[in-house]
């Protein structure tokens, strides 16, 4: 196997593992989530795009109160990306 397909081999593990693992550490915070801190991130910079919060809930299927309480620093304040007003 060729140096360059082992290093794209050996990023996909990683890529892999990162996200088993922020997947674990989100649902250990929150376990009834439906959102992981990777989602919450993705919502917040579609909110500074100047995306909708009801078009964000559909997208991630969640309801629409629950954006507008993330957009609000009300919930998963702890996750990054509040720079979105």
């Amino acid at each position: 196997m060729g140096e360059k397909k082992k290093q794209i081999l050996r990023g996909v593990a990683l890529i892999n593992h990162q996200t088993i693992k922020q997947r674990f550490y989100s649902k250990v915070l929150h376990p009834n989530s439906k959102l992981t801190n990777s989602d919450v991130i993705k919502i917040k910079s579609l909110l500074k795009e100047g995306e909708t919060g009801t078009s964000i809930a559909r997208l991630f299927n969640v309801s629409h109160p629950v954006i507008y309480a993330i957009k609000n620093k009300q919930i998963w304040t702890h996750v990054g990306g509040n720079n979105y007003e």
